[in-house]
């Protein structure tokens, strides 16, 4: 039953009609399927609502079962950010360039919440790691955003 469940909630999902998918792929859960593909079809459908509180325990319990899902800090990190928790996502961007030290957007990232949480020395190591893994990217942004992080360092000193 819970097969059928989450196989009718897939076909529903790759059809892009999200909203019939999730009561399937949730009855599919209640019904004992909490494998890794029906949790993040789920998690997935519901981050690309928009539906940050009903994605967040989904991603919040694929870290149970692996604490080094990387998917599941990026998509955490984001609702955490969204949702104006700034530390936690820190803490979930920290985990992903501890795994993946060449994501450019989890540094960038990060460049984004340490500034906007006042850590200013941190933001501003993190935007010099972004830039050296992707100079190209962002080029014209980040002079100016490095320049502003020098100078309210140099003025907070």
């Amino acid at each position: 039953e819970a097969k059928i469940q989450w196989m009718i909630g897939h076909i529903y999902n790759i059809q892009g009609q999200r909203e019939k998918a999730i009561p399937h792929l949730e009855g599919a859960r209640a019904l004992g399927d909490n494998s890794d593909r029906t949790v993040r079809e789920l998690a997935a459908i519901h981050l690309a609502l928009n539906s940050l509180e009903q994605a967040l325990p989904q991603y919040q319990f694929l870290l149970e079962q692996n604490s080094n899902d990387v998917e599941a800090h990026s998509a955490l990190a984001f609702i955490y950010a969204q949702q104006g928790n700034l530390q936690a996502a820190i803490d979930h961007n920290a985990a992903v360039v501890e795994q993946l030290p060449n994501d450019y957007d989890s540094w960038k990232n990060l460049t984004l919440l340490y500034r906007d949480s006042g850590q200013l020395e941190k933001a501003l190591e993190a935007a010099r790691q972004a830039q050296a893994i992707a100079p190209e990217a962002d080029a014209a942004g980040w002079p100016p955003l490095v320049a502003d992080l020098e100078n309210r360092l140099a003025t907070n000193n």
